[in-house]
């Protein structure tokens, strides 16, 4: 067997990977990755791609229905039309080589670094897969369909049924309508909430969506005028973005300020947030959804913190309708990029500095202020999971009409978290399509990592993930937990039952791969609470959730050269 040094490990995928390959390993200091970018490499080697798996991505930016598509190995873009203003990795490589002025060509640069389109196809390169231009045998469907086109220009259902085994789509269906629109988001939320009035389906402010609420909403802006309360709201797009077309405005003004044309969403506003710094901030946090039947959602640590432009000033927020206050409420990092005193860190060791720092930076913030950062953030996964299945059983449906195989899609979510005085979280929207852009220098490191990782989750590997689970990891899961009789008192093995093995597999192999994130369902922890707020426990899940139980219920077995990554 070999030997080889590597870099420290910082993860037991790495570890994993390498000695599941029959290398030994030696830690020594350096980067995680490039342990993992080692670890592919070794994996790639025992479990090779199959020849008629193709090794290409089809990197999708625009609306499908304009056919907006573009070929980064092309001198420019190939779409249907001029590219419009919000495809900037469009627009960035159709500028470059143009005979530009070297200025010119400098800010060009400069602006491509802060896309979202130039990191995914950094690490799209790293990873060793070739850009095809709307190839039809592409391994990954990489989609970001500008707003206001997600609703109705997304992925389509019908597309779908063309995926085969091995390809890859960074979609579930559904989810762009169900939580991308703020409207259908929070219907979903407050069907939940009368389901359960008692499950904590709280965290989203009230809503009206107009025109359909006009009634409602002039009955409860009339009875705050009539309490004499100064609860404002805030008025937004349905399917908007940026902080573009957002007002927070009085009750008594909030029946003439809302739009009488197209879809508008008005939520009760969050009036006592808390503050770091004197500032209003929301929390970006990043969702992986690996499936929904089972149910599989985990959360990334690291995220970012946006903070408002304007420092908090109770009477310039009282004065709602004045337009030069908007950047007091809204933390958008477009709507605040202008503002004066606007600053961020140019270094990628600083991340607590500026109007966006890192989650590490705000939890240290918060602990230092003297809240439990650790009862805040377990707040947090809870609404974050809570958010997920308010759409589960109309995703679910979904997918077993449209998607053929198993591990066809998967979903990557930003969700922005704000928090009130009193520590209590509020998810304000999510987004099927997070920027990945960087903004900060301390955003590119993490969120390279981030993309890697949701990538090794997916399966969108340069090695054979089907048979790396159905090689190495089937066979110990099978021999930890699905041998010999049923343990006194512990759950009863559900999970060996060949129709919900695969996903038990499944699970283990993204947790192995996940790098900085951590499992908000199936979990161990309030586990079976979370599961009686869906509308159906499928049998698959309920398995699952058996087999979480039964693992942290079980002593920890003694380290081999070879293991899962099991914690939870």
């Amino acid at each position: 067997m070999a030997v080889e040094k590597v870099p420290c490990l910082r993860t037991v995928l790495a570890l994993t990977l390498l000695v599941a390959a029959g290398v030994a390993v030696v830690v020594a200091a350096g980067e995680a990755s490039e342990v993992d970018a080692e670890a592919r490499k070794a994996l790639a080697k025992r479990f090779p791609l199959p020849w008629k798996v193709s090794r290409s991505v089809t990197v999708f930016y625009g609306d499908f229905r304009d056919g907006g598509l573009w070929d980064s190995e092309a001198a420019g873009c190939k779409a249907a039309g001029a590219a419009p203003e919000d495809h900037p990795l469009m627009l960035r490589v159709c500028a470059e080589g143009d005979g530009k002025s070297e200025e010119q060509s400098g800010q060009a640069r400069r602006m491509k670094m802060r896309s979202n389109g130039w990191l995914v196809l950094q690490i799209l390169k790293e990873r060793g897969l070739s850009m095809r231009m709307a190839s039809p045998w592409g391994r990954l469907f990489w989609v970001r369909v500008g707003l206001p086109g997600v609703p109705t220009g997304d992925w389509p259902l019908l597309g779908y049924g063309e995926l085969g085994p091995h390809q890859l789509v960074n979609r579930i269906p559904g989810m762009s309508t169900l939580l991308n629109k703020k409207d259908a988001f929070a219907r979903s939320v407050a069907a939940k909430r009368a389901a359960f009035p008692d499950g904590g389906f709280d965290f989203h402010p009230v809503s009206y969506v107009l025109p359909a609420d006009s009634a409602a909403l002039a009955k409860a802006a009339a009875a705050v005028v009539a309490s004499g309360g100064d609860q404002r709201f805030i008025i937004k797009p349905v399917c908007g973005g940026r902080g573009q077309d957002i007002s927070v405005v009085a009750a008594e003004d909030v029946v003439a300020a809302a739009p009488a044309n197209g879809e508008w969403l008005v939520q009760d506003y969050i009036g006592n947030p808390l503050l770091v710094d004197g500032h209003k901030f929301s929390i970006r946090l990043y969702l992986l959804v690996t499936s929904v039947n089972p149910l599989r959602v985990f959360v990334a640590r690291e995220g970012i913190v946006k903070f408002a432009g304007i420092p908090w000033s109770a009477s310039r927020a009282a004065n709602a309708l004045d337009p030069a206050n908007i950047n007091i409420h809204i933390t958008n990092n477009a709507a605040n990029a202008h503002t004066p005193g606007f600053e961020s860190s140019d270094s990628p060791e600083v991340d607590d500095v500026g109007l966006r720092r890192s989650i590490s930076a705000i939890r240290r913030q918060l602990a230092d202020a003297g809240h439990d950062d650790a009862a805040i953030f377990a707040a947090i996964d809870d609404v974050l999971l809570k958010a997920v299945l308010a759409v589960e059983d109309e995703v679910s449906g979904l997918i077993d009409a449209y998607v053929p195989y198993p591990n066809n899609t998967f979903q990557l979510l930003g969700v922005d978290v704000d928090l009130d005085a009193n520590l209590k979280p509020w998810v304000i929207e999510l987004n099927v399509n997070p920027s990945l852009g960087s903004h900060a220098a301390f955003e590119t490191p993490h969120k390279k990592e981030l993309l890697h990782t949701v990538l090794d989750m997916a399966g969108a590997t340069p090695f054979d993930a089907a048979a790396f689970k159905a090689e190495v990891i089937a066979p110990r899961v099978h021999a930890a937990s699905c041998s010999g009789q049923p343990e006194p008192g512990l759950p009863q093995q559900t999970w060996c039952d060949e129709r919900v093995f695969a996903a038990v597999v499944d699970f283990e192999y993204e947790l192995a791969m996940a790098r900085g994130f951590d499992p908000l369902f199936p979990r161990a922890h309030n586990g079976r609470t979370m599961a009686g707020y869906m509308t159906t426990l499928k049998d698959a899940d309920a398995a699952l959730l058996d087999y979480v139980l039964f693992k942290s219920a079980r002593p920890p077995p003694p380290s081999p050269p070879f293991h899962l990554h099991t914690e939870l």
